[in-house]
């Protein structure tokens, strides 16, 4: 997915197309975008509350991450794509880190699931996994970039079915919606600049879209 067209989807479906969504309520107050670099802060929410099961936890540049809102986003605006987003608790309504698998067609239920236990790599031509995280929607994000080194890749663990995302009045496909596991290393670019994500561990939600 390319991220800029998809900005303000990503804007609009953290508001209206989740269903029903449990507001955080921050532990601490967000941080500043630090000084107008794209060097993220330090995380203001470094422990994920035990009560919640959807987290990522991450290294982004040497610095540790743990977004774990129970807020979890679907992308339902392209039927070849099966993702999600995890967001800040702190900043529900921007700060977040995505992960997505590019498929060639629109994925069947069977395909979906059958992502548990599979290793795949940035230089995967069948199925292409992307990495992106927004600290501001005033800075460029940062996204995977493919690489034929095996060191970085998104393993999965498990894939649960959660339920079906009825078609909504926004444009938005119906989908069915994913509980995904696993852990992932990748090296991120925001085309300025080039950093290592590390220590990848997540639980969330992703969708599979229907058209």
């Amino acid at each position: 997915m390319k991220f800029y067209v998809c900005l303000i989807a990503a804007f609009v479906i953290t508001i209206i197309s989740c269903g029903k969504k449990d507001t955080p309520t921050p532990n601490t107050p967000p941080p500043s975008a630090g000084g107008g670099t794209n060097n993220p802060p330090n995380n203001p929410n470094p422990n994920p509350p035990a009560n919640n099961s959807y987290y990522f936890n991450f290294n982004l540049g040497g610095k540790d991450y743990s977004f774990n809102a129970n807020f979890p986003q679907y992308i339902l605006d392209d039927e070849l794509e099966v993702g999600g987003y995890q967001v800040d608790p702190a900043d529900p309504l921007g700060r977040f880190i995505g992960l997505s698998f590019k498929f060639d067609h629109n994925p069947s239920d069977q395909e979906v699931k059958a992502l548990a236990g599979k290793r795949i790599y940035f230089d995967d031509t069948d199925i292409k996994p992307e990495l992106y995280y927004l600290e501001s929607y005033d800075i460029p994000p940062f996204y995977s970039k493919d690489t034929n080194d095996h060191n970085y890749y998104v393993e999965i663990d498990k894939v649960t079915y959660l339920k079906h995302e009825p078609k909504d009045d926004w444009g938005f496909m119906a989908g069915d919606i994913y509980v995904i596991s696993g852990t992932c290393r990748a090296v991120m670019h925001d085309y300025t600049t080039t950093t290592l994500l590390t220590n990848g561990k997540f639980n969330m939600v992703i969708s599979r879209p229907i058209p």
